[in-house]
């Protein structure tokens, strides 16, 4: 039964949450970060921009993914993005 429920049930059975932080250096449009993750058809919930040191930013973003889509897929489409110094994907 809970193999039916995650392939028919409702959309919030199929779904999981992910924290992604970046440090991002230089002028980095976080349009760019956005649509890197739409294309692995994640829905940004929120996004929290902080000032670091210098140059540098903190870019914390709250996501919802669908539960095939592995967090490293997420985490290779943002490494490559220039500007991007470290990326840190979570599960909660």
């Amino acid at each position: 039964v809970p193999r039916l429920l995650k392939r028919m049930g409702p959309q919030v059975l199929r779904e999981k949450e992910l924290e992604i932080t970046l440090v991002v250096r230089g002028p980095v449009d976080t349009r760019i970060i956005t649509e890197r993750t739409a294309v692995l058809e994640t829905k940004v919930e929120r996004i929290r921009t902080r000032t670091l040191d210098d140059d540098t930013r903190e870019v914390t973003l709250s996501c919802i993914v669908d539960r095939s889509v592995q967090p490293v897929e997420l985490y290779h489409a943002l490494a490559e993005v220039e500007g991007v110094v470290s990326v840190d994907v979570v599960s909660l």
